[in-house]
């Protein structure tokens, strides 16, 4: 939580380092439910990835910051979720 208020501070404070490299999209996003779904199974839930075939699978980007906006959106709908 701490980490996530620093980074909002240095985003607001344009001081955020964006990195721009090319990697599989599909591969971050696939792996970024592996932690959610042992929470989730916990609560009797499942996780699954599905991503359009029409979504590219290689993307120029930060991938670091890409995989913290799909963990913290999945952790929060496991989170907030009783059951799906």
């Amino acid at each position: 939580l701490i980490n996530d208020l620093l980074d909002f501070s240095k985003i607001e404070a344009g001081q955020m380092p964006i990195e721009r490299s090319t990697f599989d999209v599909w591969e971050l996003l696939e792996g970024g439910t592996d932690a959610a779904a042992i929470k989730a199974t916990a609560k009797g839930l499942r996780v699954t990835c599905w991503i359009d075939p029409d979504v590219p699978r290689q993307i120029v980007g930060d991938p670091n910051r890409l995989r913290q906006i799909a963990t913290n959106l999945t952790g929060n709908a496991v989170k907030f979720t009783d059951r799906g």
